[in-house]
């Protein structure tokens, strides 16, 4: 698009000016930093204070145009959006000013992580809390942490809060079954997006220890920790060419962990649930019925195939079933939006990256393949049913891809903290009879669930409720 050079050196009262009462005649400097070249309005000389200055952006779907000025204030589109561009105004400061051209907030420089160079920390108007703005990029950030370089190394074992921190507490008291996140927090200068890279976990068998993932906004690498059996355990981690070794003690789970249901006549207050397990149907592949595999999207060596995410959907459609390469259990019956009308569904595959196939092909064991539902903002959008999210998942136990990343990703799905208690303490599920499949269900205080294996696979199902 050709830029359009509009000239603002007008007389103020064309412009719509408001000249106050006491300020200096002199003119103030404005200068402009657009390092994206959006825009389109030749604006940089001098104005009074008090001076409405208007100018163009170039408007685009992807760019999100804006302006600070004086590395602080946003400035407003305050005109009308046109067919070529965004139009935005702000009054000249009695000072020298900058206004930096922006997209989506940032000034177009790379500090790269913890070289940022923040400026005094403001009262950021639309969320009334403190923010600080890097000088360089533009990048703002409400963690005052982060603007002062106030992160400190630092190794947590957590839960609902915080259970162990090493060089405070002598040994970690962790219980059997519950999941735990072990975090090791670094200074934003030790830190890279790559720093699990660099990190050494040796634990005994008796921990399962996985990486789940970095948060590089707080400066974290965060790894799923479950205990697999009672008794005292022992965690080396190796950062670098520092060590630190973590004394751990597993206590058997409390007899309150699970609700064990004590009949079928329990499940009746969970229809959608009851259900969902009552249909559990076993597919038998069919080579000529199988369209094949295409790979999504992909990410550190797998690949997710989405098939559908449907929402105000009115009836469940199994026709993923011609996406599945071999034979495995599915849900016949799947909650669908009769009484929920804001909801969402979600089909996906995970394949390894060097996975394909063709259509019609035989059949091929399957990585994981999950269904999911959920209610959208249960309590705003008029939702009947207390039910408010429902997932099923088949996992291959065996499946061995040849990607490290990807078989993180499986061994995530299949280990988690019910599963250890289902094959631990089998006292602490109700088993149920579902065609010749036994199911074991449980309960927690917000939800119900099933677990069962056959064959290469493990199946979860889960429901989850809400009060109202």
């Amino acid at each position: 698009m050709d830029k359009r050079f509009l000239s603002f050196f007008l007389l103020p009262f064309l412009l719509g000016a408001c000249e106050p009462a006491e300020s200096s005649p002199q003119g103030y400097l404005l200068t402009v930093e657009d390092n994206f070249d959006f825009l389109a309005s030749d604006i940089e000389g001098e104005y009074q204070a008090g001076q409405e200055v208007i100018f163009e952006l170039e408007a685009t779907r992807t760019n999100r145009p804006g302006a600070l000025l004086n590395s602080q204030i946003e400035v407003e589109q305050t005109l009308v959006e046109g067919e070529d561009g965004y139009w935005f105004s702000f009054l000249m400061p009695a000072q020298p000013s900058l206004l930096q051209i922006t997209s989506a907030g940032l000034f177009g420089h790379d500090c790269g992580l913890g070289h940022h160079v923040f400026g005094d920390g403001y009262m950021d108007s639309s969320r009334d809390q403190m923010a600080w703005r890097c000088l360089n990029c533009g990048y703002r950030t409400f963690d005052e942490k982060v603007a002062t370089n106030a992160y400190k190394f630092g190794i947590l074992i957590e839960n609902v809060g915080p259970v162990y921190e090493y060089g405070q507490d002598d040994v970690a008291a962790l219980r059997l079954g519950e999941e735990y996140s072990l975090r090791i927090n670094f200074p934003i200068l030790d830190y890279d997006e790559d720093i699990d890279q660099d990190i050494i976990i040796k634990a005994d068998q008796s921990l399962s220890v996985y990486h789940y993932y970095n948060v590089d906004s707080q400066f974290a690498v965060v790894y799923k920790l479950i205990p697999l059996t009672s008794g005292s355990a022992g965690m080396q981690i190796t950062i670098k060419d520092q060590t630190y070794d973590l004394a751990i003690q597993v206590a058997d789970p409390s007899s309150d962990v699970l609700d064990k249901p004590s009949s079928i006549e329990d499940l009746e207050a969970y229809p959608e649930f009851k259900k969902t397990i009552d249909s559990l149907t076993y597919y038998e592949y069919d080579p000529s019925s199988f369209l094949g595999s295409s790979h999504g999207n992909e990410i550190n060596g797998y690949s997710v195939e989405s098939l559908y995410g449907i929402r105000n959907e009115e009836s469940y459609d199994t026709s993923y079933l011609s996406y599945l390469s071999d034979s495995v259990y599915y849900p016949a019956y799947f909650p669908y939006v009769e009484d929920n009308p804001v909801s969402d569904y979600r089909f996906e595959i995970l394949y390894d990256r060097v996975t394909a196939s063709s259509a019609g092909a035989e059949a091929k064991e399957l990585a994981c393949y999950s269904l999911y539902y959920h209610t959208i903002d249960a309590d705003h959008s008029g939702a009947k049913d207390p039910f408010d999210s429902l997932s099923f998942t088949c996992v291959n136990l065996d499946y061995q891809p040849e990607s490290p990343d990807f078989l993180e990703q499986l061994n995530n799905i299949r280990l988690d903290g019910t599963v250890v208690l289902y094959r631990t303490y089998p006292e602490y599920f109700f088993e149920y009879e579902v065609g010749e499949r036994s199911l074991f269900l449980y309960r927690t205080s917000s939800s119900i669930g099933a677990i069962f294996e056959f064959g290469n696979y493990l199946y979860t199902i889960r429901a989850s409720y809400v009060d109202r």
